[in-house]
């Protein structure tokens, strides 16, 4: 939501206040091979995510953005919608 917030100036208007809140992390000594991942590939994934226009996760049985993501990065779609 926040970097479609940042790229859509037309929703921008619509919109008084958004507040987002997210945890800070450093995946240095994650031991979780999913996000471990997606850290190393990071630049890759985001790109695919933003031309693909995918802001949030949503239900890949309806979102076809998220639908074609997922048929290129299948074990990352797996380990999120699981």
């Amino acid at each position: 939501m926040f970097t479609h917030l940042s790229e859509t100036t037309d929703l921008n208007k619509k919109i008084n206040l958004f507040v987002a809140l997210a945890p800070i992390v450093n995946l240095a000594n994650c031991q979780e091979q999913m996000l471990t991942d997606i850290a190393s590939q990071w630049n890759y994934v985001q790109s695919s995510l933003i031309n693909l226009k995918i802001y949030e996760i949503r239900d890949l049985k309806v979102d076809k953005a998220l639908h074609d993501f997922c048929n290129k990065f299948g074990p990352i779609c797996n380990a999120i919608t699981a």
